[in-house]
């Protein structure tokens, strides 16, 4: 997403992986220009004061009714990354299946905020598949 005289503009990458060709970055929708209420809806859900992941992994532990705890661990799924960069400020958050570890720590209420806004996007950038 970017502003430009007020309004904001939104883009989609996708970033793919291939042996023979390495790393290749991707545009998967045109430029859009409807998207003040996209960015009104990530301030709504904390988009710019949200901690990063690894930051949220203290907060990974269940107890279980027998006493013992646990940690979920995902080894494997979407990574989702976003970064801000306003007037020489710059932030990147990073994100790993976020809406499994919502399921599993529904109290971890970054997590929720996350995951409706990755939601928000795959509807917005009618992006198929399930987010992870």
């Amino acid at each position: 997403m970017s502003q430009k005289d007020g309004k904001w503009y939104c883009e989609s990458y996708k970033l793919d992986y291939n042996k023979s060709e390495g790393f290749q970055l991707k545009k998967v929708n045109e430029l859009k220009s409807d998207c003040d209420s996209t960015w009104n809806y990530f301030m709504k859900n904390n988009i710019l004061i949200l901690p990063d992941m690894d930051l949220l992994k203290s907060k990974f532990l269940s107890i279980k009714e027998n006493g013992d705890t646990s940690k979920l661990v995902i080894a494997d799924g979407k990574v989702y990354s976003f970064e801000f960069l306003k007037k020489g400020k710059y932030k990147r958050i990073e994100y790993h299946c976020p809406f499994s570890y919502f399921k599993e720590y529904p109290n971890i209420i970054e997590l929720s905020c996350i995951s409706n806004i990755i939601k928000l996007i795959y509807r917005k950038l009618e992006i198929k598949g399930e987010p992870c």
